[in-house]
């Protein structure tokens, strides 16, 4: 929990200074959760995006300086990315880390973990409703990743894989951190990619998702891409994207009260 609410406060230290900032770091739903004593299965990649005056920087919020070889492999094996910070945590204090030394940024955070209230679970959490999609979603990112591996795309993931993922007793499932399912590099641009996975050519996505793609496109572009499967799941069949704008798009309401936006109008096959 300190882990958390130490980078919340780095965030909105940052908010402050009139940056733009995207959380990138896990957030739980949920007042307790065993996840917390599983952070360093997660993958590593940074803890916050920055963008001021058209400049962007990814920020890693370490808690020891023993976590710096992660920091810099990781700068490595992504340095299509040009701007990159590291911050200490250190008793309610956070240093910026120049050349070989830490400089004091700031000594006046004091983190603090707010409790949720509990709220009523969906119909699809309490029987578990969302165990094919789960599935379904898994496949896809895997699928993805190969094509990005064939094609010789350099990516990284910003999924978490958290038993939050599968879990359907939290406080708050609308409070969990909300992101693309990670950042690829194409040409010369950077880019989100989320993974939509189906069994027919359905290009349809939720449109209090498509909102929340547009503020991250604020960052960068966020694609989607739809991978189309065989009805047992066995064959990736298809893959299609969508580049997401500011565009109207025909509306649905779909049976679970979801209002879903068609993109089938702006949609490339790529295999």
């Amino acid at each position: 929990m300190l882990i958390q609410a130490a980078k919340q406060e780095i965030s909105d230290y940052f908010r402050k200074q009139n940056f733009e900032v995207l959380d990138l770091f896990y957030k739980m739903p949920c007042n307790s959760c065993m996840t917390v004593e599983k952070w360093d299965h997660f993958e590593f990649f940074p803890d916050i995006l920055l963008k001021k005056n058209e400049k962007l920087i990814l920020c890693f919020v370490i808690f020891s300086k023993d976590t710096l070889s992660k920091c810099e492999e990781f700068i490595k094996k992504n340095s299509k990315i040009d701007n990159y910070k590291i911050f200490l945590y250190e008793d309610h204090s956070f240093y910026e880390q120049i050349g070989d030394e830490f400089s004091l940024v700031s000594k006046e955070l004091n983190p603090s973990f707010k409790q949720f209230n509990s709220s009523l679970k969906t119909y699809k959490s309490i029987n578990d409703k969302f165990a094919e999609t789960r599935l379904m979603g898994k496949l896809g990112e895997e699928k993805l990743e190969d094509y990005f591996k064939k094609t010789n795309k350099e990516y990284f993931n910003l999924n978490f894989n958290a038993p939050c993922d599968t879990c359907s007793e939290p406080e708050n499932w609308r409070k969990f951190n909300k992101l693309p399912d990670g950042i690829f590099f194409e040409d010369k641009r950077t880019l989100f990619f989320e993974v939509k996975s189906k069994k027919k050519r359905l290009f349809i996505i939720n449109e209090r998702d498509y909102k929340e793609y547009l503020d991250k496109n604020n960052f960068f572009q966020v694609r989607v891409f739809f991978l189309i499967f065989d009805f047992k799941l066995t064959k990736c069949k298809e893959i299609f994207y969508h580049d997401v704008i500011k565009k109207d798009y025909p509306k649905t309401k779909q049976r679970d009260g979801n209002i879903t936006l068609d993109v089938s109008n702006n949609i490339v096959q790529i295999q």
